[in-house]
């Protein structure tokens, strides 16, 4: 299933409607290069040092399972929909630079990204 067309459609939305920047309280902050990922019900959030962004995602995701490859704010993951685990890309270089957030000085202190539910 290609679900490229849901991701783009809601990140759009969310940035415009939703979207937080570096004032927003991060679920939980960790300083040593690792960034979390996670979703709430249609919502995917990313933290790193203080902030979280979060922005809409497909309503048929239950959760992200691993993240295969980071790459300066883009991710490959692996994502169940709907029991059935697909692969995933994300681009949070559009979403960062729609909150007007400095990309750069935001994506470079980060050296991997996990999976974290609390």
């Amino acid at each position: 299933m290609d679900f490229e067309g849901d991701m783009k459609t809601s990140q759009t939305i969310e940035n415009t409607t939703v979207g937080c920047s570096t004032e927003c309280p991060a679920e939980r902050v960790v300083d040593d290069g690792r960034a979390m990922l996670s979703s709430d019900g249609r919502y995917t959030s990313f933290s790193y040092g203080g902030s979280t962004i979060r922005f809409l995602t497909s309503p048929r995701l239950l959760r992200y399972e691993k993240v295969l490859n980071w790459d300066n704010g883009y991710l490959e993951v692996i994502a169940n929909y709907n029991g059935k685990e697909e692969e995933e890309y994300i681009d949070l270089v559009p979403i960062l630079e729609n909150l007007q957030m400095d990309v750069s000085a935001f994506l470079k202190p980060i050296e991997r990204v996990e999976v974290s539910y609390a």
